[in-house]
């Protein structure tokens, strides 16, 4: 079966890494018949320690995640990254946690952010599927 790509920014963060471990220890991940994901986690730092954190709960998968720098704040870096993962298989789907209203942060910063992943995500097109 062939992998399916998903996006997850805020991969370090208590949600992203939530959905990851979810993600990659649900029981249809386990079925080597079933569809198995690739997960690209965006983190503002590669070798944080919240990374190491990530990466050594779930090292049963370590060849199912790869670490890669960005950040939403930076729209072009965050094209790159939708468009270097695009040109790999394609992308099945993002998890996109944006900045939190209320914890320091704007909404518009909120907004913005929701708007460069808007950006950068690859358009679908209808196609009987």
């Amino acid at each position: 079966m062939p992998r399916r790509n998903i996006i997850v920014t805020g991969a370090t963060g208590r949600q992203g890494r939530a959905f990851i471990h979810a993600l990659l220890n649900s029981s249809t991940a386990t079925d080597p018949n079933d569809t198995t994901y690739h997960v690209w986690a965006v983190t503002r730092n590669t070798t944080s320690p919240a990374t190491a954190l990530l990466l050594d709960a779930e090292k049963a998968h370590a060849n199912d995640i790869t670490t890669i720098q960005g950040d939403l704040n930076n729209g072009a870096r965050m094209k790159e990254i939708f468009s270097e993962i695009a040109a790999q298989d394609g992308i099945f789907g993002a998890f996109i946690v944006l900045a939190y209203p209320g914890l320091g942060n704007k909404s518009d910063e909120e907004e913005r952010q929701g708007k460069v992943t808007h950006t950068c995500s690859p358009r679908r097109t209808s196609q009987g599927t």
